[in-house]
């Protein structure tokens, strides 16, 4: 089981890397890229509550 989740999972990480060619992903920049997305979201959510809040006053 774990020799093909193995293979799985180095030919997902292949093919990401083929996509992405030029970053060269590593397990440390995803976790960096997801806290960076879930700011930007955590951000986008604010300023819209916020627009959304002075536009009902």
């Amino acid at each position: 089981m774990r020799r093909i989740f193995g293979k799985d999972q180095t030919g997902l990480k292949r093919s990401r890397l083929d996509v992405w060619k030029p970053l060269e992903w590593q397990p440390a920049d995803n976790r960096n890229f997801i806290v960076v997305v879930l700011f930007v979201f955590v951000v986008v959510v604010v300023v819209f509550s916020e627009w959304y809040y002075t536009q009902n006053m």
